[in-house]
């Protein structure tokens, strides 16, 4: 039996990544209706190379690429940082989730690129691309390049989230209309990477998976960071891109850098324009390109017979998951335990959820909230059925969250409860119908006390 720990205490993320519960708290809101830019669709072929740098950086040039991952509301700090020394940064988003807690707005977006700041991508919901079908991919790629475009920003920029790529990934990359995408770990650092180069060519030899040292972390010291930039300048020159994702005491977690440091490292770099002719670029500014048109996601399509949800007897096991397609997700102060277990109807694989130390919140084990790969399509306008088969020693009931056209997942409403059972039995629910603006669903039975909760075969079924 597999077991994973899943700890639900508040909402923050400990690995800077977009946070389950960060996007499962958040309350419907109305449907923006922000213009999209002219799409077309995607053919699967590949544009034309990037272009040579738009400056003419001598090769003995060591040029800095600041550039920021999540988009975390902490990073606004550094923003303010770069600003007072005329300094610039390349910051990735995740677009889902902007203007959520906890993560930049798009106001602050705005008074970014008025001060210069490249406004990057990093994929719609934070997913690590090397697991995914390609439709998810391109969906997750060219969704959150059509939302930032749609929104007034010029994309040209990608950074793989958690460094994850592969052929595939990277000519998906290309063909949402990127002229870049930055890795991570593929040039020296602090933490090694034996027989690897000390910085990146200002022409990449692949300019979809430019090379990086390791990204920054709360043991990162100013020394190290510096050290980067001299190695650089003293091997003769090159493209050194160094990563950030929080700042403390904004966010204080193991991928946090202290806004002290930060900020001696930029007035040391600053000065370094001068001592040693090393400048600060956005990563736009080194790779250069033209600004490529829109190209639409490939959406999936809603299914009106059958079971909607995908793997709904929790018999398949999953790359990333535990089981195909269904992930923990809870939030509040309490401490619940995933795992999958052979206790389900007759004996087949099931999902147990137990609860302890519980105090407010709730846990839950749902189909994982993407873009359709397995997150069902659904239609605005239609009710559903929900079915799942239960054994639980405390009350539960269904959960449901709904995705915005913007690929934004929010919470949208609960089923009444359903009693404690030692035996299996059908928990049934029929939705409200789908508000307009919402085009994916998933769900899952919640328990909200202490206690053991064990599900199998749920369906999801278009009301006739």
């Amino acid at each position: 039996m597999r077991m994973f720990l899943v700890l639900l205490a508040g909402l923050l993320a400990l690995t800077g990544c977009v946070s389950m519960d960060a996007v499962i708290a958040a309350k419907p809101s109305a449907v923006g209706k922000d213009p999209m830019a002219p799409q077309q669709i995607l053919s699967g072929g590949h544009v034309a190379p990037a272009a040579a740098p738009r400056e003419g950086f001598a090769r003995d040039k060591t040029v800095v690429s600041l550039t920021f991952d999540d988009g975390n509301a902490s990073q606004y700090s550094a923003v303010e940082v770069l600003n007072s020394l005329k300094l610039r940064g390349t910051f990735y988003i995740n677009s889902s989730v902007l203007g959520t807690p906890s993560y930049l707005t798009r106001a602050q977006l705005d008074s970014m690129v008025e001060n210069k700041h490249e406004i990057a991508s990093h994929g719609l919901q934070h997913r690590n691309l090397k697991y995914l079908d390609l439709d998810e991919v391109q969906r997750q790629v060219c969704w959150d390049r059509t939302n930032l475009m749609g929104w007034g920003y010029k994309i040209t920029s990608f950074a793989f989230p958690e460094a994850g790529a592969n052929a595939m990934v990277e000519q998906a990359v290309e063909a949402c209309g990127f002229n870049s995408a930055r890795g991570l770990g593929g040039t020296k650092s602090v933490i090694g990477c034996e027989g690897c180069p000390v910085s990146e060519d200002f022409v990449p030899k692949d300019p979809f998976h430019t090379r990086a040292p390791a990204m920054v972390d709360e043991d990162w010291t100013l020394r190290d960071l510096q050290k980067l930039v001299t190695d650089t300048e003293e091997s003769g020159g090159g493209w050194m891109q160094i990563t950030f994702h929080h700042l403390c005491p904004d966010t204080c977690n193991e991928l946090s850098l202290d806004i002290g440091i930060f900020k001696e490292f930029s007035q040391w770099l600053k000065a370094r324009e001068t001592t040693h002719g090393t400048v600060v670029r956005t990563v736009d500014d080194v790779i250069g390109g033209e600004v490529l048109p829109v190209v639409a996601p490939k959406m999936a399509k809603a299914r009106e017979s059958g079971n909607l949800l995908i793997n709904g007897n929790m018999e398949s096991p999953g790359i990333t998951e535990e089981v195909k397609c269904w992930e923990p997700a809870g939030f509040g102060e309490n401490t619940a335990f995933h795992s999958d277990v052979p206790e389900g109807v007759g004996g087949s694989a099931a999902l147990r959820l137990d609860m302890d130390e519980y105090h407010d919140g709730d846990a839950k084990m749902l189909q994982r909230l993407d873009t359709g790969e397995c997150a069902p399509q659904v239609l605005p306008g239609q009710r559903y059925v929900l079915t799942s088969k239960y054994t639980s020693d405390a009350p539960t009931q269904f959960v449901m969250y709904l995705r915005s056209e913007h690929g934004e997942w929010l919470y949208w409403t609960a089923s009444e409860w359903f009693k404690r059972s030692q035996d299996f039995t059908e928990a049934r629910w029929i939705t409200p119908e789908i508000p307009e603006g919402f085009t994916g669903l998933s769900v899952g039975l919640s328990l909200f006390s202490e206690g053991t909760l064990v599900v199998d075969d749920a369906e999801v079924h278009m009301l006739p």
